[in-house]
């Protein structure tokens, strides 16, 4: 799925080959929320992966635990349902938005560090955060 997933992620517009009932997606906007192992990622997220721009198309982050809980307490069902409806509220709120404009704060900020951010990198960072420019 790494050429559907840069496909996507480069214009929106897919058709993927296939002999019968030929479909065409167009504007297509994708969400992929994953989870996998330090030991998984290095296992199957090959050099190919690395370095054919599938990599840098996801913002990656790295979750550990501060303590140990062996029997954690199960959340509140009314604490879940809060975080659920606000969760669908802004969806339905990002749903209508076109375009999400950049405060004053915000270009500040970019200009502050789109120097450094467009730095060339060497070795796996470089490799995985390289990007063509906008």
């Amino acid at each position: 799925m790494s050429m559907e997933i840069r496909t996507f992620w480069d214009g929106g517009d897919y058709s993927p080959l296939v002999k019968n009932s030929p479909i065409l997606v167009k504007d297509a906007h994708i969400c992929i929320v994953t989870h996998i192992t330090k030991s998984e990622l290095d296992t199957l997220f090959q050099t190919v992966n690395m370095t054919n721009g599938l990599g840098n198309r996801f913002l990656w982050l790295c979750a550990r635990r501060t303590i140990l809980v062996p029997n954690p307490r199960p959340m509140l069902v009314e604490a879940l349902s809060d975080l659920q409806r606000r969760l669908w509220r802004l969806v339905i709120k990002a749903q209508k938005l076109r375009e999400v404009p950049l405060t004053d704060a915000a270009c500040a900020l970019w200009s502050d560090v789109y120097h450094e951010l467009s730095v060339e990198r060497q070795g796996l960072v470089g490799v995985v955060t390289s990007r063509s420019e906008a």
